[in-house]
């Protein structure tokens, strides 16, 4: 089934913006391993240039249609997100431990646990959003990205995926700004450059970059219900601070943080060395794990590994 849909959306976004953009995600996937990083950058800028050709028009419309935005002030007493659709009862042993962490680090702030009937008390979806994505014509990924957009133009706070372990108490900083998400040293070929981090990011109520970022996906999905990018996101945030030089600056603004936010993965299995995790956890407080990197059995078959020994501090 996995294999048939990978297939008819293969098939959709060929002939609906050609077949360069599909052949090369699958190049830029599969090929990073074998093919020249030169040849690789230049795929991925061809690739980027014909995305956002077809996003023009949205952005464009949007941008004249929300001028002279402003948010509010950044709320001390914000609210953290975390989503899981099933129910905090439905929910795996890694986004479990993701929750505990949050909820020991989250410093005051209340943390709001969203799933498929209660995220209506929170935000307001527009209409074609909520149509679509009950219709099945929206993924649930892309839905959560929505959802997260909304959350954060219409209240404000910040946005954390149930696979973000944080080890640390939250700093004030990542609520004292109008905007902040993970930023690194870019590597890979990510048009975020990793300059943001969709899995996490926060921003005050009214923030022009997600009130307009609302109004894009929504302007896109009266359109068409196909993607022309998985990381359609990150395009709209690239195009969105391309053309406000506001929304550049704050996205400059933001410090370079969480260098090692994607290390702790490859180690939940190996034994666990607290010098090394002591290490990372100097230089990193919020970590970014993988559902589908383990299985269950494999996490838990050794009782000293990194994932237990983190899990015997805030699953007790």
């Amino acid at each position: 089934m996995i294999k048939y849909e990978n297939i008819r959306n293969f098939v959709r976004r060929t002939i609906r913006f050609g077949g360069y953009i599909p052949v090369s995600n699958l190049v830029l996937t599969y090929g990073q391993s074998v093919l020249p990083p030169r040849f690789l950058r230049k795929i991925t800028l061809v690739r980027n240039r014909k995305i956002q050709r077809f996003l023009y028009p949205v952005i464009d419309r949007v941008c004249r249609d929300s001028v002279g935005l402003s948010g509010r002030k950044p709320q001390k007493d914000a609210p953290i997100w975390f989503c899981w659709f099933q129910g905090e009862e439905q929910m795996p042993e890694i986004p479990r431990l993701c929750l505990a962490s949050i909820r020991r680090n989250a410093g005051g702030h209340r943390v709001i646990v969203l799933d498929r009937e209660n995220y209506v008390q929170y935000c307001t979806l527009p209409d074609i959003v909520v149509k679509r994505y009950f219709a099945g014509e929206l993924k649930q990924a892309h839905f959560a990205d929505i959802l997260r957009i909304n959350l954060l133009a219409q209240q404000g706070g910040l946005w954390l995926d149930a696979t973000m372990l944080i080890t640390a108490p939250l700093p004030d900083y990542v609520f004292d700004m109008p905007f902040f998400s993970i930023k690194t040293q870019p590597e890979g070929y990510f048009v975020s450059a990793c300059r943001w981090a969709v899995f996490c990011l926060a921003a005050n109520e009214g923030n022009p970059l997600f009130v307009r970022l609302s109004k894009a996906f929504e302007e896109y999905l009266l359109q068409t219900d196909i993607f022309v990018d998985y990381f359609m996101f990150d395009q709209f945030i690239e195009m969105l601070s391309e053309r406000d030089p506001e929304i550049k600056k704050m996205i400059s603004e933001v410090p370079f943080n969480n260098p090692d936010v994607h290390r702790l993965n490859g180690l939940l299995c190996e034994e666990f060395d607290a010098a090394k995790f002591d290490e990372l956890c100097g230089r990193t407080w919020a970590f970014k794990l993988n559902l589908r990197t383990y299985s269950s059995s494999r996490l838990n078959e050794n009782p000293n590994n990194f994932y237990n020994r983190i899990k015997s501090i805030y699953l007790k």
